[in-house]
């Protein structure tokens, strides 16, 4: 057996991510699943409760299951959950019968077939923070796993797939204005809506509430492979087979999910695929009341700021990743919370994770309320513009080219300057609801820059100056 080296695996902006079998393997999984117990253990001073599961990607099943070994021998008893989306995951270990004391969940996410994540769960479905996974990877890094062995090893629990998913459909359907939906009418049609689940786990779940609550469904992609059919991440550049098939069948609405379904892509009747942006506006909109906290990373557009102000809600930013939204959400007690990368989460009785199902179910809502189809409901928001570039940087010195460039935007965009963001990444803020944003990313060897704003005109060029600024600071790194 080869050796594994241990220093390979670092928790990033959501967990611990790398290539299956290299930078994440069985063994990684299997004392990963032991030392996240042994934390537990320490911390609840008694056998702790996990629930563990994955996706449908080639390794998550038995990753998932080194895990779950880990986690026995740690003492933990196990659920067993096998393959399903996020949104069940967290449903089924945190309001199920017996409550999780936490979980673990094997999921490559939006990622490319060859990469795969282990995620650490809290025990009211939020990813746990560096709090945790700081301690995980000291752990594995110094081969200190725990000071004791239990006694006796953990037990495990199969829970099967139709008892999962029944227990995920009552808890969405609890949580929703079941008759609004079904009184939703397109003239004398009930809305039929485009599921595109990129061969992941959503299929089954989503394709169940839409038919309960109503909707006639078309699917594409529907069957879980481990080698999607379209790349795994619902962007528009992705789901064109999606967009054109919604005007093709005359859809109302379509809906695009990730491999495990906590992220959604969400199409007009017309094809047009609606911007992470605009949907957090339009749910803040039509979903937060006066007085209520919206959270959001810094990254986000600042069309929130313009909603909220209008609708007399508070935002509170966070820092980018799961972890810390969920964190977020918690403490400011939050009603609604977004991030642009296609997540939404409407915090409530405990149901705090992001379900790109369940955010369908919400836009069906205002959909009924409203009478007014997607398309029209983004037409009644401002106009904002975001863009945004990943620049390949070793992370060894994204440091310094982030410094670098830093101080040569803010010193030629001093003239607009109103303040600097430094929560997470440095986000430079501009006159006219604009801003200049860099930050290292926590996942992947790159840089990345956001430019956002009311002005497309005014986004473009500064854009180009950024990244022509940045550019100059990776080749000032390679002494070129």
């Amino acid at each position: 057996m080869p050796t594994i080296d241990l220093s390979m695996i670092h928790s990033g902006t959501s967990g611990f991510r790398g290539q299956t079998n290299v930078e994440i393997s069985v063994t990684h999984a299997l004392l990963v699943g032991d030392c996240f117990a042994a934390f537990l253990r320490q911390t609840l001073c008694r056998a702790p409760k996990l629930a563990v599961g994955h996706d449908q990607r080639n390794g998550a099943e038995a990753l998932a299951a080194a895990a779950m070994a880990g986690a026995l021998a740690a003492g933990a008893d196990v659920e067993w959950l096998g393959q399903v989306s996020t949104g069940v995951f967290s449903a089924v270990s945190f309001l199920g019968d017996e409550p999780m004391d936490g979980g673990i969940l094997i999921t490559g996410s939006h990622m490319g077939p060859e990469r795969i994540g282990i995620i650490l769960m809290n025990r009211d479905g939020t990813y746990c923070d560096v709090e945790v996974t700081d301690v995980v990877e000291r752990w594995l890094e110094t081969g200190r796993l725990h000071s004791a062995r239990p006694l006796f090893l953990g037990k495990s629990h199969r829970v099967d797939t139709e008892t999962s998913e029944s227990i995920y459909l009552r808890a969405l359907v609890e949580r929703l204005d079941v008759e609004g939906i079904r009184s939703l009418r397109f003239g004398e049609k009930n809305p039929k809506i485009l599921i595109d689940p990129g061969n992941g786990t959503t299929g089954a779940v989503a394709r169940a509430l839409l038919v309960g609550l109503g909707c006639e469904v078309a699917q594409i992609f529907a069957e879980p492979k481990e080698v999607p059919d379209r790349e795994s991440e619902c962007r528009a550049s992705s789901c064109g087979e999606a967009m054109s098939r919604v005007v093709s069948e005359a859809c109302h609405l379509g809906v695009c999910f990730d491999g495990d379904g906590d992220r959604v892509l969400l199409i007009d009747e017309r094809g047009k695929a609606v911007g992470e942006d605009l949907m957090g506006a339009l749910f803040a909109k039509h979903c937060v009341k006066r007085g209520e906290v919206v959270v959001t990373p810094v990254n986000s557009s600042r069309l929130i700021e313009v909603v909220c102000e209008k609708v007399g809600a508070t935002v509170r930013y966070c820092k980018i990743g799961q972890p810390d939204t969920g964190t977020a959400i918690k403490r400011e007690r939050a009603v609604f919370a977004y991030e642009s990368s296609a997540k939404y989460a409407f915090p409530k009785d405990g149901f705090i994770w992001y379900d790109g199902v369940f955010a369908v179910a919400k836009l069906l809502e205002i959909m009924g309320r409203t009478d007014k189809p997607l398309s029209e409901l983004i037409a009644d928001l401002p106009a904002f513009y975001h863009e945004e570039h990943g620049l390949e940087v070793p992370d060894s010195g994204k440091a310094q080219v982030i410094a670098r460039a830093v101080e040569v935007v803010r010193a030629s965009l001093r003239g607009d300057l109103i303040d600097v963001n430094t929560l997470d990444g440095t986000r430079i803020n501009l006159t006219g609801h604009t801003y200049v944003m860099l930050r290292a990313s926590g996942t992947e060897p790159k840089v990345r820059l956001y430019v956002d704003g009311p002005s497309r005109e005014r986004v473009s060029t500064l854009s180009s100056i950024a990244l022509g600024i940045l550019q100059a600071a990776i080749m000032e790194l390679k002494g070129e």
